[in-house]
């Protein structure tokens, strides 16, 4: 019988229902970002995606290191020239990354693009230079964005939405984003509501703007896009990544890879505590039978000194 029901799945006349289309995962980061930090982002974005690998676009930092508060100075003052509108190296980087990108997925693929904070800005800037066509098979999800990204004519992205927490600071360099808010257009509060939520299935009637209740209450550590926040809603769109694009074959086999890793693990670790168990009774013999050895030795002496 399941034998039937994978032989169903999976041949040539169930591909209407099982259609999945060739995607690039993208994402740029905010200031602040060295290569390392986007290794490790690159790695949790996959994990959370179902394990698809991500093309990162590196927005380059001027830090050296964590404590360059000059440096820091610096990304932020190229992140203003940006709000002005200036198209600098990082704008024309990601023109080059996104264009290439729908290239790969073919013309009827999609480009899912995260951009965090700046990266939200970047991107903005970059779509200037994409065509419309291009636009329509890229699907934008900022968190924390320096500027809101919604579809229009000019702008036909395949989807946008941009998340907010509510004391994410960048909402009082973001009118557009502080308006709505002020407006009362609230979207998805809390994660109970974004796993429930039926909208954002449609990328015609879900919201554009989803302002999201802060779980820390700090809004540095919320404003990040693994802090306690937004990583609620970046899980979200993993589910829904996941569900829509990535093959009904490819998700079982990497819940079947995932519990055989766990099956091995837990194999191992039961062969090894029993090793250990035995290893320590050996060294216990071997050191009883030396001591008891030694002192048969020993007395042997004594008795032979005593003829």
């Amino acid at each position: 019988m399941i034998i039937f029901i994978l032989v169903f799945l999976f041949k040539p006349s169930s591909c209407a229902v099982l259609k999945f289309r060739k995607t690039v995962l993208s994402w740029i980061n905010g200031i602040g970002h060295n290569i390392d930090h986007m290794k490790d982002g690159q790695a949790s974005i996959s994990f959370i995606f179902g394990g698809k690998s991500v093309l990162f676009c590196h927005n380059p930092t001027a830090m050296a290191s964590e404590d360059d508060y000059v440096g820091y100075i610096g990304d932020l003052r190229q992140a203003g020239t940006q709000m002005f509108g200036k198209i600098t190296t990082e704008v024309d980087v990601l023109v080059s990354h996104l264009k290439e990108a729908v290239k790969k997925v073919g013309p009827k693929g999609v480009v899912v693009h995260i951009a965090h904070s700046q990266g939200a800005l970047i991107t903005f800037l970059a779509s200037k230079k994409l065509t419309k066509s291009e636009m329509s098979q890229i699907e934008v999800i900022c968190f924390g964005g320096a500027e809101t990204i919604r579809r229009s004519e000019e702008f036909p992205f395949a989807r946008c939405v941009n998340y907010y927490s509510v004391n994410d600071p960048l909402l009082l360099l973001v009118p557009s984003a502080a308006r709505a808010l002020r407006s009362g257009f609230l979207g998805i509060g809390d994660e109970s509501c974004v796993k429930s939520s039926s909208l954002v299935m449609n990328s015609n009637t879900e919201p554009e703007l989803v302002f999201l209740t802060p779980r820390s209450g700090d809004p540095i550590l919320d404003h990040g896009l693994f802090g306690p926040t937004y990583i609620d809603a970046l899980r979200w769109e993993g589910r829904r990544y996941q569900m829509l694009y990535l093959s009904m074959f490819h998700q079982v086999a990497e819940q079947s890879i995932t519990k055989l890793i766990l099956l091995v693990h837990n194999l191992f670790s039961r062969i090894f505590e029993k090793l250990e168990v035995f290893i320590t009774f050996f060294i216990q013999f071997i050191i009883e039978t030396a001591r008891a050895s030694t002192g048969k030795k020993y007395y042997e002496v004594v008795e032979v000194s005593s003829i």
